[in-house]
């Protein structure tokens, strides 16, 4: 799974299909998780193992219930509830089911 969105860097380039991608997970502790995310200016560009254009880490809350989705499902849950990636629509991998 990632998200796409219009993204616009800071050097002004905007990429139309950016792709935001969970580089790695880090459970600080049952409190919170820290996300490692990359975004690229298109799905190709990640798949070809170009440079990010933009990469940030974020830390949230899990729920870590014995019901709770995994933690990279609810690290993109919780990405799409910050104002920077609200637009963004979840881009599911060939066989991924919803």
């Amino acid at each position: 799974m990632a998200l796409q969105m219009q993204y616009t860097a800071n050097s002004g380039v905007v990429a139309q299909n950016a792709y935001i991608y969970i580089q790695s997970l880090c459970e600080m502790n049952r409190e919170s998780l820290s996300v490692q995310l990359a975004i690229y200016y298109t799905k190709e560009n990640k798949i070809n193992n170009n440079v990010p254009i933009f990469s940030a880490v974020y830390t949230f809350k899990p729920d870590v219930s014995d019901t709770a989705q995994n933690y990279r499902k609810q690290a993109y849950i919780f990405l799409k509830t910050l104002d920077i990636f609200a637009s963004a629509i979840n881009v599911l991998e060939e066989g991924q089911p919803a």
